[in-house]
Formats: C-alpha cells, sequence, structure tokens
C-alpha cells in the first residue's frame, strides 16, 4: 500500500496537468489518503464543503449554515470560520454566547445575553432597563448619563469587582471613611445632592446642631473634599477671638444662639462687677483684645477722670488712693 502512494505522489508530482485533471485521475481514493483530515471525528466527504481547485475558502455557504443548529445572522456573518471553530472543529461547539464570548458582566445579568444584545451589533444597548434588571435603579443625574462613563474605564474596572454596586464603586467618598450609604442623606439630583435634604440626624455624633448652628449650610462646616469630620471644640471652626487667654471651652461663656450675649460670671475671676460695673460694655475695660493680667486700680480705667479732678483734694495726687472713700459704684460725683 505505501509502495501504491509512493508511486502515486510522485506521479502527480511529475504531471504537468491541472490539479483537478490530477484529481479526476484519481478513483477510489479517498482525501485522507494523502491529505491529513484537519477535522477532528467528522467522517464527512472532504468534497461537500471543499473544491479540487483550491482547499480555500471553503464552499461551505451561509445558506449551507442555516441547516445547522446555529445559522449564521447579524454581524456572525463576518466572522472567520477560524474564530468560532477552533482546532477545524465542527461538530459539538456550543451555542451559547459564553461559549465563545467573554462574559463581563460576571453572571451578574444572568446567561440570557439576547434579553440585552442584538447579533446585528453588541453596542449600543437601547432597550435595556436598568430598573427591572439590576438593583441600581437610574434616578436623578444617573439618567442623562452615558453607559460607558460608568461601565468602562476606571469606573467599569471598579464595577467589574463588585457584585453590588453603591456610589463611592464610581464616587470618590465625600466624607472620608463615614459610614452611612450617601442615599442616607443625599438625593441623585444635581440642585439638591449637595444640600442633603433628606436631612442628616446630627445627634447621634457627638456635637448636636442647637439654636443657630440648626440652620447653617453642611458646607459652612463640612468643607468639600474633608476627609476627617470636624472636631466638636469650637475652635475647629471659629477662630479664638481671646487667643488663648480663656482656654478653650467657650461655652462657658458664648451659647450658640446669640455669641455676643456672653453669660461670664466676672465674680470668679477675683474682681465682682459692682454697681455701674455691671453694665459697662466688656471691651470699654478689655481693650486691645486683652482679658487677663488687667490691673484692679480705679485709675487704670479712669486715668481721664483723675486728670480732670481737682489737685487740692489729697487723694488726688496719689493714684494708688482708694477711690469708693470718695465716690460710689453707681456714681461718680460725691
Amino acid at each position: 500500500m505505501r509502495l501504491w502512494l509512493a508511486a502515486m505522489l510522485a506521479w502527480c508530482l511529475a504531471a504537468p496537468a491541472s490539479a483537478q485533471e490530477v484529481h479526476r485521475a484519481l478513483t477510489d481514493v479517498a482525501c485522507t489518503h494523502c491529505h491529513e483530515d484537519p477535522h477532528p471525528v467528522e467522517g464527512k466527504p472532504c468534497v461537500e464543503c471543499h473544491a479540487l481547485e483550491a482547499w480555500v475558502p471553503s464552499a461551505f455557504t451561509l445558506a449551507d449554515h442555516r441547516s445547522t443548529s446555529f445559522p449564521l445572522e447579524g454581524r456572525h456573518t463576518d466572522a472567520a470560520c477560524s474564530g468560532c471553530h477552533i482546532g477545524a472543529r465542527l461538530t459539538g461547539l456550543p451555542t451559547e454566547c459564553a461559549g465563545c464570548h467573554v462574559d463581563r458582566h460576571r453572571g451578574k445579568l444572568g446567561d440570557d445575553c439576547t434579553a440585552c444584545h442584538s447579533v446585528q451589533g453588541f453596542r449600543p444597548v437601547p432597550e435595556f432597563d436598568h430598573d427591572l434588571r439590576t438593583s441600581f435603579s437610574l434616578t436623578g443625574h444617573h439618567k442623562g448619563v452615558s453607559c460607558t462613563a460608568c461601565h468602562e474605564g476606571s469606573n467599569g474596572m471598579s464595577m467589574r469587582m463588585v457584585m453590588e454596586p453603591t456610589c463611592v464603586t464610581c464616587h470618590q467618598r465625600g466624607h472620608g471613611a463615614f459610614g452611612s450609604p450617601c442615599e442616607t442623606c443625599h438625593e441623585s439630583e444635581d440642585a439638591t445632592f449637595p444640600v442633603a435634604r433628606k436631612g442628616f440626624d446630627h445627634r447621634p455624633t457627638s456635637f448636636p446642631l442647637e439654636r443657630r448652628h440648626k440652620n447653617l449650610p453642611c458646607k459652612s462646616c463640612h468643607s468639600v473634599g474633608q476627609t476627617r469630620p470636624p472636631q466638636p471644640q469650637c475652635r475647629s471652626c471659629h477662630t479664638d477671638q481671646h487667643a488663648g487667654q480663656l482656654g478653650t471651652t467657650c461655652s462657658d461663656c458664648h451659647r450658640p444662639d446669640r455669641w455676643n450675649l456672653v453669660r461670664f460670671d466676672h465674680d470668679q475671676s477675683g474682681w465682682a462687677l459692682r454697681g455701674r460695673h455691671f453694665v459697662t460694655p466688656c471691651g470699654q475695660c478689655h481693650t486691645a483684645n486683652r482679658w487677663i493680667g488687667l490691673r484692679t486700680e480705679c485709675y487704670t480705667c479712669h486715668q481721664p477722670d483723675l486728670v480732670r479732678a481737682p489737685i487740692m483734694v489729697p487723694a488726688h495726687a496719689n493714684p494708688l488712693s482708694s477711690c469708693d472713700d470718695c465716690h460710689g459704684l453707681w456714681s461718680w460725683g460725691l
């Protein structure tokens, strides 16, 4: 047999005739006697798909493919045969999309790709109902965002890493490691998102909002991009007008309803306010923002009165004299 095939091969190579004439001269000889069958375990005659003049392209047409369990439609008609028939395999091939295509949704949307996509083109997907088929309904600003803004690039990579996307899948955290979901306080509308219209209950924090703090915009204390929440001490938002002279507990004297209505017990300072001193504005004695270390002698504040006083009075010649020996606290006159 081997000698016969060798002789036949030598005759073919020596013959000047065309390949078609050479093959027609061969009778009762299968293609596989000379050619290796690239299709594993098929058993069909090669001439059903291939011509004698040339092996490729195949004579198997789109019309022939319609007789199979997977007729070619849409973009599949432009695909190369080898793209689906790996290793020249013709039978036993998968017919589901995932058999040839990578599921970019990682199974999160099921295995029926045709529910959203068409063989006419994988994108766009105009009939996809985001509210019905996902757990993330498109509301507010999200309605006008393109699919690629969330599902491609860095956002798309983040999206593929989670099973249930949240706001921080695409958006940077605005409050650092704040634990509550964004939608607890915010709406997805552009106009209302910054003001947290749903309302945040500040009471569970270490700084419940009282009086004038209730009406302040959130951004007054919580600036954009702030990674850590402000501290509950007043100085984290307010400038200390006393330059640290009176400590850091502003609430000892001030209240959030009326800051300038000072509730300071001057008796605790060692110099109790008596008479007209009790109704004198603080700044009249505490000049140059000086709140500690002031002298308590009368002439410290009343030096102009001392200059105008009659010099024939012996006490007026000594600034350290006790004025209250003669003068009263409500009326300077004698």
